[in-house]
Order: structure tokens, then C-alpha cells, then sequence
């Protein structure tokens, strides 16, 4: 829920810079800002199974410095 507000205010901030009347270029900014706005959510769900030794699978470079 807390990750759909995060896109609802950047849905908010991309339609508010709109020119009203004019959608050229509203989906590309929006899904660029809703991907830098979730970015960190998505990162923490999906990695959260490598927290476990005997989970397969590469580590990211950045994992253990996220997980300390």
C-alpha cells in the first residue's frame, strides 16, 4: 500500500507539470518517475530470500552493504 501511494504522488507530480489538454510524453515521465520513486521498495522485496545461506542464487555487488 505504502509502494501504491509512492505511485499515486508521482502520478500527482508528473500530472501537475502537464500542460492541460496536452498527454505528449505524460506516460514516459510518469513511468520513469514511478520507477525511481519504487526503486528502493522493489530492490528490498524482491532480494529478502538471498538473506538466506542456503537460497541459490548471485548476490548483487550492493547486497551486503544494503543488508548491513
Amino acid at each position: 500500500m505504502s509502494v501504491a501511494c509512492l505511485g499515486a504522488g508521482a502520478l500527482g507530480r508528473c500530472l501537475g507539470e502537464q500542460p492541460r489538454g496536452d498527454v505528449r510524453g505524460l506516460a514516459r515521465r510518469f513511468q520513469r518517475e514511478l520507477a525511481s520513486s519504487t526503486d528502493l521498495p522493489w530492490r528490498l522485496a524482491t532480494t529478502e530470500d538471498l538473506l538466506f545461506p542456503e537460497a541459490t542464487g548471485q548476490r548483487p555487488f550492493w547486497f551486503g552493504a544494503m543488508r548491513w
